[in-house]
């Protein structure tokens, strides 16, 4: 009997303890999460005040978040309505950044393929070092008085803005590549323009992406094509260390970006303490920093196709950009010095093609396309030569319209 109460009293004593024991960690959580709040809380204030130029122009909703850019913040962004932007007689700007002289050939067929495939004014703007300005100057001067009529060049120095370490931007990715993310702040009275890479060419008509600034609704700036279509190839989704848009992100190499709502957006707050926060974790320069931009404020981006950026990465296993198979390609895009080696010929055929075009002697047709036309079946089993009407069809039809004109 005498066991039997003991037994009974040790297992009450032991359920006493277990319940103020779960008790006791139950305060402590609940005291933690007290604490943890109020640390996020004062962190997010904090932050606020340090950024406060920065969430100005902005409504912030704040989710769980241990800084202004936690991987979980929610900012919503209101930008005023503008009215439509341009009109029919506006002028159209192609910027371009060439630093170094490996890039000059290339840069300077970039430029002619945007002067073939466009009938309106058009500026090039090209920043580079002084020392190259006589290239792009002969270039121009070259091409006969109608075109220079309609095409005007104005070139700029290489200069970053005095408040960041130029020499930490310029080698960022591709050397220099990382100005046009200061672009808004350079040209304060420009309003719009195309940028694209040196090693972009126009297979269609400029026109036909400036049109995409009167498609952007009230609060998109910029637009730009996903960097892959498909995630058992994207990069970003497999393997980025930070932030980027949507599921696949973005491409920056042709980017049509409205000026204006960028500087009413405050773009320059938010740059370099991007660069400041994520630095370690960039593969991609300039790029990944517009990724991790967009992926907080999505409603800035306006996605047009791959077939305004197509890349080798469309077609070095298959065809992976649908977009492209019933209109054709719009712009090609030649990274991974695509145009510069054997690996994908339709990029290097297309590219020596250009090259060698003379701007107010040959023809589109003669010159350019017939040419293309045989060099693209000669290698049908090499790599993006699969679908070769893809390349042409936007040229075919353009040399058409030149024709009925």
């Amino acid at each position: 009997m005498k066991f039997t109460i003991k037994r009974l009293f040790c297992a009450f004593i032991g359920a006493v303890i277990i319940v103020l024991a779960s008790l006791i960690l139950s305060a402590n959580n609940f005291y933690f999460n007290i604490l943890y709040s109020k640390s996020v809380a004062t962190n997010f204030m904090r932050n606020a005040e340090i950024n406060r130029n920065i969430i100005s122009p902005i409504t912030l909703r704040h989710k769980k978040a241990n800084s202004f850019y936690g991987s979980n913040a929610t900012h919503i962004f209101n930008i005023s309505n503008s009215s439509p932007f341009g009109d029919a007689n506006e002028r159209m700007l192609l910027c371009m950044v060439c630093c170094g002289e490996a890039r000059l050939e290339e840069t300077q067929t970039s430029l002619k393929s945007a002067v073939l495939f466009s009938s309106s004014p058009l500026t090039l703007l090209v920043f580079t070092q002084p020392q190259h300005f006589h290239v792009f100057n002969s270039m121009v001067k070259s091409w006969p008085t109608s075109v220079q009529q309609r095409v005007k060049l104005s070139l700029k120095e290489v200069r970053y803005p005095d408040d960041v370490v130029e020499d930490e931007w310029r080698k960022m990715f591709v050397q220099c590549a990382s100005l046009r993310l200061f672009l808004p702040m350079m040209l304060p009275k420009i309003r719009a323009l195309l940028y694209v890479d040196t090693d972009v060419l126009f297979l269609s008509p400029v026109e036909g992406l400036w049109r995409h600034l009167r498609a952007m609704n009230s609060s998109q700036l910029a637009a730009v094509a996903p960097e892959h279509q498909d995630l058992a190839t994207g990069w970003y989704n497999r393997f980025a260390k930070h932030p980027y848009y949507g599921k696949l992100g973005i491409n920056s190499g042709v980017m049509l970006m409205n000026l204006s709502r960028m500087r009413e957006f405050g773009w320059s707050e938010y740059i370099v303490p991007l660069k400041e926060q994520y630095e370690q974790q960039l593969r991609w320069g300039d790029q990944d920093l517009l990724n991790i931009l967009f992926h907080f404020h999505p409603e800035l981006v306006y996605v047009w196709d791959c077939s305004y950026n197509y890349r080798p990465d469309h077609c070095m296993y298959s065809s992976a950009c649908d977009a492209a198979e019933g209109p054709g390609i719009r712009v090609l895009h030649a990274n991974r010095r695509a145009a510069f080696t054997d690996k994908f010929p339709p990029f290097t055929h297309i590219y020596q093609a250009m090259k060698k075009f003379v701007v107010g002697r040959d023809s589109m047709y003669n010159d350019l396309y017939k040419p293309l036309l045989l060099k693209l079946s000669l290698r049908p089993d090499a790599q993006c030569s699969l679908t070769p009407h893809i390349y042409l069809h936007q040229l075919q039809l353009y040399t058409r319209q030149l024709e009925q004109e």
